[in-house]
């Protein structure tokens, strides 16, 4: 029995470097094994083309034994990350590293496997013309193929949604790198922010509090976390947070570069939470602002988000996506409440004009009142022409007061007491409301 081999090293000048066997024993007639290619691809050592065996006589001289060559055929190309699950590469959309790929041919043998590079590309080559198909693997159960053929062809997902298989038939010489896929994972996350003041009633120097919660509601690990918060800085007054911000200015705005840092973590898994405690002072009423409230915004921005973790196959950083931003806001109410030497003040629309009622408990440090009225911008203007004097003023009594605002024009109307006293200091108290018309409020 004789052993003939092939070395693809002797056809490199003929066919190209890039060359492959062709198809065995493919000849026809009576002549077809002298004209055939008897080699078998598939049998040899590595640096051989492929192999035949034969048994010959004593004396024969067999010229049958012969071997075709042609161009190699390749195919491969990107498998990404499709993360608004499109079906098509989009810029900053990340390749995918270690993804599984198996090729087969048209009778459904294995015939290469390899697995994704650091960029998401592979590649197979040294092909024979034919069809093949080309099958991916997804990462985990929570991966989902991307819709197909929704692109181009060159930008798209070939891999079936249910399988990941794709299909092509290569040609000699023939170079497919338009074989594709891409996949998607749930990656999401929640923003909210709530005022957990104790107090209802907030007044000037009291302290104010606000909690903002941010949860990972998808499969991936948050990667970073950067997030602000801002607030109107004539009405509060920041004191400090914890997790403390990267900046103590109380100048309107705090920021957090990573909050998952800022933590002490490296990385939000799915299904966890994160939450930063906010503490600031009331400097001043909101009586003059629209609805009476200042309105302070926390928001996430450049969030970014890996779908292995810190611990996965693709590193601490591996295949980085950006998710939506995110802002949630929560407002605050500062009066100037009632205290104890005023028991209530009211305004209520009559006609044509508000009538404004107070009373008081106990006039020993008053010597009279102001009326201001508080336009939608801020602005103040006093009602009375003059001072009101306190009826019992330095005595321990309390008396009740009405004052008319006269030939008002239909809209809404703020109203604050001013409380001097004695002594020269002076005191706002409450914010009355009223919409002429009838409606107070």
């Amino acid at each position: 029995r004789l052993l003939v081999d092939y070395t693809q090293t002797a056809i490199t000048d003929a066919c190209g470097a890039n060359s492959a066997p062709t198809t065995r024993d493919s000849g026809e007639g009576a002549n077809a094994d002298l004209n055939d290619s008897d080699g078998d691809p598939a049998v040899g050592s590595s640096n051989q083309a492929g192999t035949v065996f034969t048994t010959g006589a004593s004396g024969e001289n067999d010229h049958s034994f012969d071997f075709g060559f042609q161009k190699a055929a390749s195919l491969g190309d990107f498998v990404w990350w499709d993360q608004d699950d499109d079906g098509v590469q989009d810029s900053g959309e990340p390749g995918l590293e270690n993804v599984g790929v198996t090729l087969k041919n048209a009778s459904g043998d294995t015939v290469g496997s390899t697995t994704t590079d650091a960029n998401g590309y592979y590649h197979f080559g040294g092909l024979q013309p034919g069809d093949y198909t080309v099958v991916f693997s997804l990462i985990s159960g929570d991966w989902t193929f991307s819709p197909t053929n929704q692109g181009n062809g060159a930008t798209d997902s070939d891999a079936n949604e249910t399988t990941g298989e794709a299909a092509t038939t290569l040609s000699a010489g023939e170079n497919d790198d338009t074989i594709d896929a891409g996949m998607d994972i749930p990656s999401s996350y929640a923003l909210s922010k709530e005022n957990t003041t104790t107090s209802e009633d907030i007044a000037t120097d009291d302290p104010i509090s606000f909690t903002v919660t941010i949860t990972n509601t998808g499969k991936t690990w948050i990667a970073s976390l950067p997030m602000t918060d801002t607030y109107d800085a004539t009405y509060i007054g920041y004191v400090g947070a914890t997790p403390a911000s990267d900046d103590n200015n109380d100048d309107g705005s705090l920021a957090w570069s990573d909050l998952i840092a800022s933590s002490g973590g490296s990385q939000l898994a799915p299904g966890d939470s994160i939450s930063v405690v906010l503490h600031y002072t009331a400097k001043k009423s909101t009586a003059g602002l629209p609805n009476g409230k200042t309105i302070n915004y926390a928001g996430a921005h450049n969030v970014t988000t890996d779908p292995d973790g810190p611990n996965g196959p693709n590193g601490p950083n591996g295949a980085i996506g950006t998710l939506p931003d995110l802002q949630d806001n929560a407002p605050v109410t500062i009066l100037n409440p009632v205290g104890e030497e005023l028991a209530s003040f009211t305004a209520t629309a009559m006609g044509i004009q508000v009538q404004l009622m107070w009373r008081t408990l106990d006039e020993t440090a008053i010597l009279g009142f102001n009326i201001l009225c508080v336009d939608e911008t801020g602005h103040e203007e006093q009602v009375n022409d003059s001072l009101i004097f306190a009826r019992y003023a330095g005595g321990a009594d309390g008396a009740a007061y009405r004052h008319n605002h006269m030939s008002v024009n239909p809209d809404e109307y703020h109203y604050i007491l001013e409380v001097v006293h004695l002594n020269g200091s002076a005191k706002r108290y409450d914010l009355a409301r009223v919409h002429l018309g009838g409606i107070g409020f």
